[in-house]
């Protein structure tokens, strides 16, 4: 199998949608993603290709092992952006200041003209 059962569940979790929604984007039977997150070696690689696409599509990435650091998912920028603004998060500068704010100590907006 391509990526680890358990990062297909994160990832789903990461978007916030359900066994139903990402059976549907992927094209595969909800049973059948309940067997991929349950690590179920009988389902086909199409399958599990399938539902990872879906995710990447999504916003997934999936992340490799490497010599430090173990396999993990993450949201592209993009996606982030997208659910932060939904949600009301700020942005954050490297100095650890958020963006758009009048640099106080309050998160009022700044007005630019």
């Amino acid at each position: 199998m391509p990526t680890d059962p358990t990062l297909i569940k994160a990832a789903r979790a990461l978007l916030g949608i359900s066994q139903a929604e990402l059976a549907e984007k992927a094209n595969v039977g909800t049973r059948t993603l309940w067997k991929i997150e349950a690590g179920d070696r009988s389902i086909s690689v199409e399958n599990y290709d399938a539902v990872t696409r879906a995710l990447e599509q999504a916003g997934i990435v999936f992340l490799g092992r490497t010599q430090t650091e173990g396999t993990g998912v993450r949201m592209t920028l993009e996606l982030q952006s997208l659910k932060d603004g939904m949600t009301g998060k700020r942005s954050r500068t490297r100095g650890g200041r958020d963006q758009g704010t009048n640099g106080g100590t309050d998160d009022t907006p700044t007005n630019s003209i």
